[in-house]
């Protein structure tokens, strides 16, 4: 769950069965934010899925990579 005024992940937990607790946190951010601090992924030779959060806390996410032979990306 996404709280929408933030974009933080909204968690709710039910305590001893007889109150619910809802707390925020703001997801880690695992990509860099610039062109110089990109997320390496190293090489990639087949299919690779990352998964990270962009929002209005986190708006760029930059990733860099290398291809062992011409590719369609």
């Amino acid at each position: 769950m996404f709280n929408t005024s933030d974009d933080s992940a909204l968690s709710l937990a039910i305590n001893n069965g007889s109150s619910l607790v809802a707390s925020s946190v703001i997801p880690t951010d695992l990509a860099g934010n610039t062109l110089a601090t990109a997320s390496d992924l190293g090489i990639v030779e087949s299919i690779r899925t990352v998964q990270d959060f962009v929002g209005a806390t986190d708006p760029d996410d930059f990733y860099r990579f290398q291809l062992i032979a011409p590719t369609n990306l």
